[in-house]
């Protein structure tokens, strides 16, 4: 089943549903976006991060990009599942960070079918 790896880059609360799709709302006549499972991802320890970056800082290195926070996500194990139409399923997931600025999804194995489509929003 396909695994999906999130980092951190200091994120934000973040809705994500897939049809395989990700999507901000409940759809019509189908479970509402409460009903969605929700992946925490613990708030990041702020003064730590900010002495960090100073640090790098006054090394003359690269500006940090990311905090990385692994994670293992599966449409079998996580998430909820639901039947659109005779033809359609959606999985929907929802990722939330306390205090978060900005998330960054990175997939390590991703696919989908020809007839998938995928939104994040």
């Amino acid at each position: 089943m396909n695994r999906i790896r999130s980092i951190v880059a200091t994120a934000v609360a973040f809705l994500a549903t897939t049809s395989i799709a990700f999507a901000t709302s409940a759809f019509p006549d189908n479970i509402p976006v409460d009903a969605v499972p929700t992946v925490e991802i613990p708030e990041l320890d702020w003064a730590s991060v900010f002495a960090e970056d100073a640090a790098r800082s006054g090394k003359d290195e690269a500006p940090r990009f990311a905090i990385p926070h692994e994670v293992h996500i599966t449409p079998r194990t996580d998430g909820i599942w639901e039947r659109i139409d005779g033809r359609t399923m959606r999985w929907s997931l929802r990722v939330h960070s306390e205090s978060a600025i900005s998330l960054n999804l990175g997939f390590n194995r991703w696919a989908l079918p020809s007839s998938a489509s995928m939104t994040i929003s």
